[in-house]
């Protein structure tokens, strides 16, 4: 059996959820193999799942997020190849981020020029 989820949205990884599914499935079915294939959409979870599959090393960095707060990004290395997940630190509903301290929706956030 292929199990591919994405995240769960603020509760599981992708590979939590994988996992989560393989455990219940097994536990009815334990003849049956499977493989276990996370994925993304592209956004919160991309940097996770696609290092793992190139076996990439996690790195942090001091950055800013939209709303000008300090937060600690992660990335990952292989190589030559960089995988940078821009959405943990422009995702308005974060705690702390803009949209979450105005009370706004992440829909109803627009940011201004300059502002």
């Amino acid at each position: 059996m292929l199990i591919v989820p994405d995240k769960f949205k603020d509760t599981l990884t992708a590979r939590a959820a994988a996992n989560a599914i393989a455990c219940g499935w097994r536990t009815v079915r334990p003849q049956d193999s499977s493989c276990l294939l996370p994925m993304t959409d592209g956004g919160d979870g991309f940097g996770e799942v696609i290092s793992a599959l190139l076996d990439a090393g996690i790195h942090t960095i001091k950055t800013l997020d939209a709303a000008h707060s300090p937060i600690t990004a992660r990335w990952w290395r292989e190589s030559k190849t960089a995988i940078i997940e821009s959405a943990a630190a422009i995702y308005t509903r974060q705690s702390g981020s803009l949209g979450h301290r105005a009370g706004l929706h992440e829909h109803e956030l627009r940011l201004r020029p300059g502002g």
